[in-house]
């Protein structure tokens, strides 16, 4: 199966994004807020870019667009970590499934503009129930 390299991070409160520049120097588009939920199309694998704190604490779950499956059926998030550097310490907590947990979003919220935010070990499945991998992604908070 063929995938994208994207992920779409669906937050359920409405709000607009606006994202700075990638480490390339490519600014991803951001899209407009919907009456049910705000989303914003982040690439994957190695990709660093810079988010509004505030845009992420209000986001509440990771999504892969239905076009990045081969079969356009869709890819399921069944799992994900969020990991921060606070105070020193490196912090990482799991997620079972699509949604940020309340620890991961404890995490978010403790970690200070200018610092980074780990996602990581993202794993997702196909229309045929196959697992997969895809890659990390780190948000700089502004």
């Amino acid at each position: 199966m063929k995938m994208r390299n994207w992920l779409l991070i669906v937050g359920a409160l409405s709000f607009s994004c606006a994202f700075g520049q990638t480490s390339n120097g490519n600014g991803p588009a951001a899209k407009s807020a919907t009456a049910a939920a705000a989303a914003m199309e982040i690439p994957l694998g190695g990709t660093t870019m810079e988010v509004a704190k505030a845009d992420l604490l209000a986001t509440k779950s990771l999504a892969v667009p239905r076009e990045a499956s081969a079969d356009g059926t869709g890819l399921k998030v069944t799992g994900f970590t969020v990991g921060a550097v606070l105070n020193g310490d490196y912090y990482e907590a799991p997620s079972s499934g699509e949604h940020f947990t309340e620890q991961q979003q404890a995490i978010m919220a403790k970690a200070a503009p200018g610092s980074k935010v780990y996602l990581e070990q993202i794993a997702v499945t196909d229309s045929e129930g196959q697992g997969h991998r895809a890659g990390s992604v780190v948000l700089v908070l502004k």
